[in-house]
């Protein structure tokens, strides 16, 4: 087992340049794998499905209550229940009606009239608190350290529950259309042509429902999603959804075991565990996604990030001076996505020190359109300010839960020592401005 692993991982180190096409996408296909089975290893990802199937257990009703109030403004609130059905599709046929029905049941008990203000309230804000969750657990997937604002949330998250159920609706209405269409009536009277219908009929709900994962992997995730790199990530996640609802139907929903153990629970029990592996599989396709469009993350598994003083310093200099050549230069702007790419440092990482720098008063950030990253500017006179202005921000920034020495015993030798390194730094350093220390 060792030496397997040893060998997966030798796949990370192949060199691709100068590699066929074809080749290239093999290798990494490969190294994406291997990378996506190290992180569900560390349990990360599984925790966070986890937490969602509380999560959703306790907010499906509303979810689906608001759900259902959208569809019928459109006239067409009884695909409510399709709908459901199809989420549900793999706990079987009995269970998944079952299941449909109490809840369908819940949401028509629903009137927003008898809740009043309030409850319409309290029944958004436990949805949003759904889509918070959701977006957290996708933005630890992508390296994202801050969540959205409030207001963000507000007007992004409502968007998309009045556009999810309606696109939801178009999709199954196009498919419908597309099952029923003559054409394919029209191959299956030859018994030649009628494996093109079955095969064209079994990929067309797969590329319908990897297109509903591809929109929830751009619009979820607090960053810029690539379409491709969102699409890869959702064939794979709707491939792994018709696989587990295959698997899941077969050997778990309907066994006898769980009915004879937990006998009037078994149907909650068995919605939980299909819940669980619906937020694993949607999860893991997130984590594709991140992995095509950031190949070079590959390498680096999600254990706790810890920056070592060397490399915290030697990161923030390296961003204060790009970024100041390029306002010196009144050129093309820093982001912490462009940042990342051209220091070759985690995004995590750079998010942590653009932080410090920005509490420091050092950079401030400006976002020129909605929705787009933030670009990053110097926040003081560069040609006024000295080096070491910025040295001590890195050094003493977000200091929050350090160990301070007021009260502590060094001996004589060591402080002095510390002193003469200090002084004998900031005579090299405080000689220049920041403009003068970053100039060509």
């Amino acid at each position: 087992m060792f030496h397997l692993k040893e060998k997966l991982k030798a796949v990370l180190d192949i060199d691709l340049s100068g590699a066929s096409r074809l080749k290239r996408n093999a290798v990494r296909s490969l190294q994406i794998f291997y990378a996506s089975v190290r992180d569900l290893s560390d349990g990360q990802i599984s925790l966070q499905a986890m937490s969602l199937v509380y999560t959703t257990l306790i907010t499906l009703v509303p979810l689906l209550a608001i759900s259902f109030s959208v569809l019928k403004g459109f006239g067409v609130h009884n695909q409510i229940e399709p709908m459901l059905l199809g989420m549900l599709e793999g706990l079987g046929p009995e269970k998944s009606r079952e299941v449909a029905e109490k809840v369908i049941g819940f949401v028509d008990n629903i009137e927003v009239g008898v809740l009043g203000v309030l409850g319409l309230g309290f029944l958004i804000y436990a949805v949003i608190g759904l889509m918070q969750k959701i977006e957290s657990a996708f933005n630890h997937i992508w390296r994202v350290a801050e969540d959205r604002t409030f207001a963000q949330r507000f007007s992004d998250y409502l968007s998309v529950l009045l556009m999810g159920p309606l696109l939801i609706f178009l999709s199954a209405g196009f498919t419908t259309t597309v099952r029923n269409a003559e054409f394919f009536a029209f191959m299956e009277k030859y018994e030649s042509l009628s494996f093109i219908s079955d095969i064209w009929l079994f990929f067309l709900p797969w590329i319908v429902m990897a297109a509903g994962f591809t929109f929830f992997y751009i619009y979820m995730p607090n960053t810029k999603v690539r379409i491709s790199a969102a699409f890869a990530g959702g064939m794979v996640a709707a491939l792994l959804w018709k696989v587990m609802g295959f698997l899941f139907s077969s050997f778990i929903a309907g066994s006898a075991n769980y009915v004879a153990i937990y006998a009037a629970f078994a149907t909650l029990i068995i919605l939980m565990i299909w819940l669980y592996a619906s937020w694993l599989v949607i999860l893991i396709g997130a984590n594709i996604s991140f992995y095509v469009q950031y190949p070079r993350y590959l390498r680096i598994s999600r254990e706790p990030l810890s920056l070592p003083p060397y490399i915290r310093m030697m990161v923030g200099l390296s961003i204060v001076s790009l970024i100041t050549k390029s306002h010196l230069r009144n050129e093309h702007n820093w982001s912490i996505d462009t940042l990342s790419r051209e220091l070759n440092v985690p995004i995590l990482a750079v998010q942590r020190i653009i932080a410090v720098l920005e509490q420091g008063g050092v950079l401030i950030s400006n976002v020129s359109k909605h929705n787009e990253s933030a670009v990053y500017f110097p926040a003081i006179a560069v040609d006024r300010t000295p080096l070491q202005f910025v040295i001590d921000i890195l050094e003493h920034g977000d200091a929050q839960g350090w160990l301070h020495h007021t009260g502590m015993r060094f001996p004589a030798e060591a402080r002095s020592l510390m002193e003469e390194m200090t002084k004998a730094r900031e005579q090299a350093v405080t000689k220049k401005t920041i403009a003068e220390a970053f100039a060509d």
